[in-house]
């Protein structure tokens, strides 16, 4: 897999969406801050803030929403200054995401194959793939809007919402590119590992509990080229350097997206909520108000809600899948080598340990060193976010009602 060139094109899709402010260059194969990059940036913060402004102006648009649900009208207003204050935070930690870049690109240290490999097709689907997928949503909606452009209130209204929203997104991504380019070194690492650790072994080794199999009758040709112990255990220590350092690297990029990821969590709770509000008044009322293609229009800009999230994170939750299980067959390896019969000297089987502790213990995706990132621990987050939300929405809506009644109520004691 040309590791560089995944780099070099991811780079250019984040900083056209504003989360970087660093170009790859491949001949230092670092990230630094260009003036393509300072450019872009400053004329996609000018025209933010074109956008912004159009939420304080009189939009037809926003009085509607004020008008029809002043709740909903205070979600836009939460998510469009939670933008801002992110936008503005983001800006004062473009160094910490150059440093995060930087440890990504420090994971890759093989050489690169200029043939182009599926490995390769598959990270550029971890990090286009959602963009493909809107671009499917606006290709659609645009289709039943007969291909007009909204007015141009409704325009800046949405990307005064979502320019932050776009460019945060750009750490889960970036989170999960890191995973997937962490997973081809540990899966080269597991080769050379392997196959060392077999040269040692003079018995068959079966390891059913753990579904590896490990055969290494060793034939007359090759019964000789047995590693002495001193360049074994250099080699294993060659190997334990590499997986500390790989380590390091994900502690360094953990560190830096973690605040991205949780803001990034954060406004898209504040989606799924208007989301779910919207469709629950929209299939009780807000129906009425509209004619059948903006219906249409209405329930395919809803599901992309939850279909881009459900989307980004499964992207994420398959790249951390794939890299577990590399890591599982590791460790497998180096266990079947602890416990095989096999002379190995003390020092070595020390190394083969601390091995095994330097994958189990240290290299571990975590946020803010205290939750695991897995499918687990996102399913359960999302869960209890949906609980919330539900509430959210039940409680808000048996309290409208109330109100109706009410006015209805007051209506008829008015006219009696």
């Amino acid at each position: 897999m040309n590791w560089q060139r995944v780099l070099g094109i991811t780079n250019g899709f984040l900083l056209l969406t504003g989360f970087q402010l660093h170009s790859f260059e491949a001949k230092t194969q670092r990230f630094h801050i260009s003036l393509w990059g300072l450019a872009n940036f400053t004329a996609l913060t000018l025209f933010y803030v074109i956008c912004f402004n159009q939420h304080f102006s009189r939009s037809p648009l926003l009085k509607i929403f004020h008008d029809v649900s002043p709740f909903f009208w205070q979600l836009i207003r939460v998510h469009l200054l939670l933008g801002l204050k992110i936008y503005i935070y983001r800006i004062f930690t473009m160094a910490v995401v150059g440093r995060a870049c930087n440890g990504i690109s420090g994971v890759c240290t093989r050489v690169f194959a200029h043939k182009f490999k599926l490995e390769e097709a598959f990270a550029y689907i971890l990090v286009f793939s959602t963009f493909a997928i809107s671009l499917c949503f606006a290709v659609y909606i645009a289709y039943e809007m007969q291909f007009e452009l909204p007015p141009w209130d409704n325009i800046f209204v949405s990307f005064g919402l979502f320019i932050p929203h776009f460019a945060l997104a750009g750490a889960l991504k970036l989170y999960t590119l890191n995973c997937w380019l962490l997973r081809e070194e540990l899966r080269q690492l597991k080769v050379g590992l392997q196959d060392m650790l077999m040269e040692q072994l003079t018995t068959d080794v079966h390891s059913v509990e753990n579904g590896i199999e490990m055969s290494t009758s060793v034939s007359a040709t090759n019964a000789c080229v047995k590693i002495p112990a001193n360049n074994m255990q250099k080699e294993l220590a060659q190997y334990l350097k590499r997986f500390e350092q790989l380590a390091a690297e994900v502690e360094l990029v953990s560190a830096a997206l973690s605040k991205d990821m949780l803001l990034l969590f954060l406004m898209n709770s504040i989606c799924l909520l208007a989301g779910v509000y919207a469709l629950v008044y929209f299939q009780t009322s807000w129906h009425l108000l509209f004619s059948p293609p903006w219906n249409r229009i209405f329930y395919a800009s809803n599901i992309a809600i939850y279909v881009l999230i459900f989307w980004d994170y499964t992207c994420l939750c398959t790249s951390i899948w794939l890299l577990n299980k590399v890591k599982i067959q590791i460790l497998d390896v180096v266990q079947v080598a602890i416990k095989s019969k096999a002379r190995f000297e003390k020092a070595a089987r020390a190394l083969l340990k601390d091995i095994r502790s330097a994958l189990a213990i240290e290299l571990r995706l975590t946020l803010f060193k205290l939750v695991e990132v897995n499918a687990c621990s996102l399913i359960m987050v999302h869960v209890i976010v949906g609980i919330i939300i539900s509430l959210v929405v039940v409680y808000q809506y048996l309290s409208d009602q109330i109100i109706s009644i009410h006015a209805q109520l007051d209506t008829a004691d008015s006219d009696d």
